[in-house]
């Protein structure tokens, strides 16, 4: 492996280990949608970044990747991948993640969530998104067009989270 291949390579797993301590990528529901999808993974993360978004597959089911980046111009406009925005900087904005579901609603609902300042994905995997299912909120993956995980983005975005 060469010294460009180990940099993005720890870059990834940067991003990864980002992802996993937010508590926001539910693994049962992405497992669930690869299942269906004919498909297997050992890390459910590393393969949502590298190949999963790219056909249609959702972190959460909370969180509608194509809706995510349709509702947030500002997202758009850097092309930053929409759910890793997300962990970073959407969930503390209250920003819109799928048609149905309002994270200030949710926190206004749930008292316990900014007591703790618990992330609100994390909260409702927790609650819900492991143990019941919560009806209208798991759908199938739909097709959707998505901008590629480039390595400019994961070094933008890898830089941005050690600040």
């Amino acid at each position: 492996m060469n010294t460009n291949q180990t940099t993005e390579n720890k870059k990834l797993q940067a991003i990864i280990q980002l992802i996993e301590n937010s508590g926001s990528f539910d693994k049962k529901y992405y497992t669930y949608q690869l299942k269906k999808a004919g498909k297997k993974t050992k890390n459910p993360v590393e393969h949502y970044l590298l190949e999963g978004c790219k056909i249609g597959l959702e972190p959460h089911p909370c969180f509608v990747t194509d809706f995510y980046f349709e509702h947030n111009k500002d997202v758009q406009e850097v092309n930053a991948h929409p759910f890793i925005h997300f962990v970073m900087y959407g969930y503390k904005e209250n920003r819109l993640t799928r048609e149905g579901f309002s994270l200030s609603r949710y926190r206004e609902q749930r008292p316990e969530i900014e007591k703790t300042g618990a992330n609100p994905f994390k909260h409702f995997t927790k609650k819900y998104g492991q143990h019941q299912p919560v009806p209208n909120l798991v759908e199938a993956p739909q097709q959707i067009k998505l901008p590629q995980l480039s390595a400019t983005d994961i070094k933008s975005l890898s830089e941005q989270a050690v600040q």
